[in-house]
């Protein structure tokens, strides 16, 4: 069990406190947060970044999309 996947299916765009988040399906644990989020192309489509938690809530979690880390971080990419 060294690596896993998840299907990472994209439920929905949100916005919470002012922020755009994805809604994902993806699997988050303690500790693992800040993953890559990648279409099957190797686009990166955000970074993991928070799971809802309460009773009956389950496999319900945030990626920060990735065009807001580009330009948070200022990177530029080289064709």
């Amino acid at each position: 069990m060294g690596q896993t996947v998840s299907k990472g299916i994209i439920s929905g765009r949100r916005k919470i406190e002012g922020h755009a988040l994805l809604q994902t399906d993806v699997s988050i644990n303690g500790g693992n947060s800040g993953g890559a989020l990648v279409a099957r192309s190797g686009q990166l489509l955000g970074i993991v970044n928070a799971k809802l938690v309460g009773r009956g809530i389950e496999g319900i979690g945030f990626a920060i999309p990735a065009e807001q880390v580009t330009e948070a971080l200022q990177l530029k990419f080289i064709d």
